[in-house]
């Protein structure tokens, strides 16, 4: 059997708990962008998490049945 070749994923912070940041630059800029236009932006970055936590999903589902 090959050795896995991704390292091991960190241990994943509690939700309630996570931070980030934002300038007041890019705050200005999304304020610029009509309705649709910030509406679009939520839907592909709810789209990119989704992608993400069905990859997530797909890899525990692998490590579990080697």
């Amino acid at each position: 059997m090959n050795p896995d070749p991704w390292p091991p994923l960190p241990p994943q912070p509690d939700r309630g708990q996570r931070r980030y940041r934002v300038s007041d630059e890019r705050l200005r800029e999304f304020a610029k962008l009509t309705a649709y236009e910030r509406l679009k932006w939520v839907e592909e970055c709810a789209n990119f998490v989704r992608l993400g936590q069905q990859a997530m999903t797909r890899y525990k589902q692998a490590m579990r049945t080697k």
